[in-house]
């Protein structure tokens, strides 16, 4: 008398594998796509931000804008905006992917989101963002970032 087996054949498990290898294949790139995306938003955010304390401090002040993050300047913590911020002093957004800095003098101002090269996710298209004191926003090298 046969005994009859019962379960599954190897080549049913290797088919179950290549078919969970195809998918993984397809969701992972869209999965760093979407968190690339979301750290360029956090980025814009903080920009967006800044440049409104910008424009508060220049109407509160003599209409001069300031290079200073912290104290006597924006008080960007105080907004939430940024952590651990001193005068004069870049500063990373709370996900550490872009690094904001920002030049200027009295009349105008510039400030600028730098992707941290160290981050998980390198972001080839959009290195940097900047808006200024026109509200002109930018970004390099890509185009459509903003």
């Amino acid at each position: 008398m046969q005994k009859k087996y019962t379960g599954f054949t190897l080549v049913e498990l290797m088919i179950v594998v290549g078919i969970i290898a195809v998918i993984m294949a397809m969701a992972i790139p869209q999965f760093q796509t979407y968190l690339m995306r979301s750290k360029r938003t956090e980025a814009k955010v903080a920009l967006s931000g800044l440049a409104q304390l910008q424009e508060s401090f220049y109407g509160n002040n003599g209409n001069t804008y300031t290079t200073r993050f912290g104290a006597g300047g924006l008080n960007c913590h105080r907004k939430g905006l940024c952590q651990d911020a001193t005068d004069a002093e870049a500063f990373t957004v709370p996900d550490g992917h872009y690094r904001l800095t920002m030049t200027g003098t009295a009349a105008s101002f510039t400030i600028t989101a730098t992707a941290v090269s160290t981050s998980q996710l390198e972001d080839a298209k959009c290195q940097t963002f900047t808006v200024n004191s026109s509200n002109q926003r930018t970004a390099t090298p890509g185009t459509d970032c903003w």
